[in-house]
């Protein structure tokens, strides 16, 4: 019983992984396992069953896709965008689609607001801009530039995060965050997702291979209940 509602858990996790094989920026769960002994026992002396460890997800950057777009940033090597919401809660992304609300503050295409380095609002106003590899927002008026803010990276520890109901990557809000080095910014580009499709789809099939041989032994023991109870009447 305990392995089929730990491989219903799993299939869940690569049922989704491989629904946003194709999702920009996606970054795909993973699921680990624990083994407990009943009576305080060991494997040889005891019986077990399994019990969720824990749901991670994987940070590991995917590959870069050129785009040609110059509203598209992507981070080449460590860290993440900061963004906040609408009601200012923090969440963090490896890409961005760049573009300015009615008073002239970056936002991303999922409307959450671009953080600067001083950690407020990047304001450009009407002024068209482009990004530097070192985060730097270029404001050009004309022949004239001038520098409106830097992108805010930073480094996440994979223990800490959680993914919240919007599907994006969250870090509890008293965590602090130290600020990447080793990165630069592409302008032009995305990151695509994490998820290697051809092994999320093989680890799908196999987990439903599993939770179905799981769940066929239950019934057998169940009978094997059945049958003895009727000999013992």
């Amino acid at each position: 019983m305990s392995a089929a509602k730990q491989y219903g858990l799993l299939h869940e996790v690569n049922t989704n992984n491989v629904a946003n094989a194709n999702t920009n920026g996606f970054k795909q769960g993973r699921v680990s396992f624990k083994a407990l002994y009943l009576n305080g026992g060991d494997a040889i002396r005891s019986t077990s069953f399994t019990e969720l460890n824990n749901v991670s997800i994987d940070l590991t950057s995917g590959p870069l896709a050129f785009t040609g777009n110059n509203a598209h940033l992507a981070i080449s090597g460590s860290g993440f965008f900061e963004l906040a919401d609408l009601e200012g809660n923090r969440y963090y992304r490896r890409t961005l689609t760049v573009m300015k609300n009615a008073d002239g503050i970056l936002i991303n295409a999922d409307g959450g607001k671009i953080i600067g380095e001083d950690g407020k609002d990047i304001d450009i106003g009407d002024a068209p801009f482009k990004a530097d590899p070192a985060g730097n927002v270029i404001v050009m008026a004309g022949e004239a530039t001038q520098i409106n803010g830097r992108l805010k990276v930073v480094e996440l520890d994979p223990t800490s995060v959680f993914q919240r109901s919007s599907g994006e990557i969250s870090v509890d809000q008293e965590t602090p965050l130290l600020p990447a080095k080793e990165y630069t910014i592409a302008q032009g580009y995305q990151e695509a997702s994490n998820v290697n499709s051809v092994q999320a789809m093989a680890t799908l099939v196999e987990t439903q291979k599993n939770y179905d041989m799981a769940a066929k032994t239950m019934g057998t023991i169940k009978a094997m209940h059945k049958t003895s109870n009727s000999i013992l009447e």
